[in-house]
């Protein structure tokens, strides 16, 4: 490299600037010359950069079963879809049908001192992912976002809305393992 210094019109110096480039040993840069930190001419990396920002399509589904005597009330979110259906046999199949069509991330039922035990053993049977709670929780979620429901639908409604909120665990069913089963 060959340096030079001068000196300016009123006598102070100036820096040396370099006047010809050092050759240097190696590969020729292929990227843009303008940029040095282009990566033209390189390949992409194999591996992912930062977060991934596509969501799928398709939001997953919370479904929401408030459980009485004679009858289901079922609520989906985020869709808003409501319908009942008997607690008898016929009512189950129609049940386990709808919701293997619709393919729910959870399905959250209150524990009512055991008619949900025959609607529980038909979702898990079918493999549905379904969690039973405790009535305690879902009282207490509903209390705690305003929600006090005062029919069996807007019950279903605030099921649905703390599966999707809370996402209890829908591998343990406690409740039912310590019950028998009907027959």
């Amino acid at each position: 490299m060959k340096w030079s210094a001068s000196l300016s019109v009123d006598g102070s110096p100036q820096p040396p600037r370099v006047s010809e480039p050092e050759k240097k040993q190696g590969a020729p840069s292929i990227g843009s010359t303008a940029n040095p930190n282009s990566r033209l001419g390189r390949k992409p990396s194999p591996h992912s950069q930062g977060r991934v920002m596509e969501q799928s399509a398709i939001a997953p589904s919370f479904v929401g079963i408030d459980v009485s005597k004679d009858r289901l009330d079922i609520h989906v979110r985020p869709s808003g879809q409501a319908f009942a259906v008997t607690r008898d046999s016929t009512g189950l199949e129609q049940l386990v049908d709808d919701l293997r069509a619709l393919m729910p991330a959870l399905i959250v039922l209150e524990a009512t001192g055991g008619f949900e035990i025959a609607v529980a053993a038909a979702l898990v049977g079918a493999a549905l992912p379904l969690a039973v709670v405790n009535p305690r929780q879902i009282r207490d979620f509903a209390r705690a976002t305003g929600r006090l429901a005062k029919t069996d639908a807007l019950d279903a409604q605030v099921i649905a809305l703390f599966a999707e909120r809370i996402r209890p665990d829908h591998a343990q069913l406690p409740m039912l393992s310590a019950r028998p089963w009907p027959n």
